[in-house]
């Protein structure tokens, strides 16, 4: 399937709907690309916004099982990992644009958690459970696997 590119928060809606609000869904997997490197000459690049990517593959308990989520200009992500008496699974997402984190655009955020504020992570331990996953980013693909 191609992937469908979300460009505003009607795509955002339908994107949530069309995976049940991502109800019973876990992360499989994430991959981060920087865009830096080093080439032969031992010159190191270090790649441009754009080149920072994330992809997360989900699966969950009904049809359709299997989605992939591709970040562009990833601006921070922060990924939860095993947390005392909390299990991987989803119970709903939040998906929107945001235009009070940075000056002059609107940036995608999405987190595993329906209640999530970017704003309150900044007064938040670091540890403190329970820990959400999230991406903050200039842009958004989606398709179903």
């Amino acid at each position: 399937m191609d992937w469908l590119e979300v460009k505003n928060k009607g795509d955002m809606e339908y994107l949530v709907n069309q995976y049940g609000g991502f109800y019973d869904a876990c992360m499989m997997n994430m991959t981060y690309r920087s865009g830096a490197y080093v080439d032969d000459d031992d010159t190191m690049y270090y790649g441009g916004p754009a080149e920072k990517e994330v992809h997360m593959r989900f699966q969950r308990q009904w049809t359709p099982k299997m989605i992939d989520l591709w970040f562009t200009g990833v601006k921070k992500v922060c990924v939860a990992g095993w947390q005392q008496d909390y299990q991987c699974d989803i119970y709903g997402c939040y998906l929107d644009y945001r235009w009070d984190l940075e000056e002059g655009r609107g940036l995608v955020v999405w987190s595993d958690y329906k209640e999530f504020d970017p704003l309150a992570q900044k007064g938040k331990g670091i540890l403190d459970e329970p820990m959400e996953s999230y991406i903050i980013s200039e842009g958004l693909k989606w398709r179903f696997v």
